[in-house]
């Protein structure tokens, strides 16, 4: 048990570190502690791609389109905690015996295509490890395709303005 706990805790950590430069932000998951168990029908539902409004989204970037300035996006939900165990167990999935405390909702793996603005803050993994390193929409097209791995957006007046990827063990 106390393995696991390090596990989550090292999670959360990496999920609650601000971005480099930027203004520190809450992680845009719900706290398990902060909330009760979640009964069926009551965990969050993936955005449609076009319902996608100005905040922070989570999901995958399928392609990059560098003369348009756009990206192919694919939203999802990742969950942690409670959330996340729940969902597994709905998804028929064990979560590697619980090993790891997320889990990546993605029923609907419809993209939308978002436009990109004109100088996007763009961080991607490096080293084969958790480090984050800048990149150029460029890099990015470069670094793709990650399947597995999800990013984090920015939209800010209908434009993406920041990409992060995000590690999973």
């Amino acid at each position: 048990m106390a393995i696991r706990n390090r596990v989550v805790f090292l999670l959360f950590g990496l999920l609650l570190l601000p971005s480099c430069g930027g203004d520190p932000e809450p992680a845009p998951t719900p706290s398990p502690a902060a909330s009760p168990a979640a009964s069926p029908g009551d965990l969050p539902t993936e955005p449609a791609g076009d319902d996608l409004a100005d905040g922070r989204h989570f999901g995958f970037i399928r392609s990059v389109d560098v003369q348009n300035n756009s990206i192919s996006f694919d939203p999802a939900l990742f969950l942690t905690g409670d959330e996340a165990q729940q969902a597994a167990r709905e998804r028929g999935d064990a979560m590697a015996d619980d090993v790891f405390d997320y889990f990546v909702v993605n029923d609907d793996p419809a993209a939308t295509t978002l436009q990109v603005g004109g100088d996007p803050r763009i961080q991607i993994l490096t080293g084969g490890g958790s480090d984050l390193g800048d990149a150029t929409l460029q890099g990015l097209s470069d670094h793709l395709p990650r399947p597995d791995n999800g990013f984090w957006i920015e939209i800010e007046d209908g434009e993406v303005v920041e990409m992060e990827e995000q590690y999973v063990p």
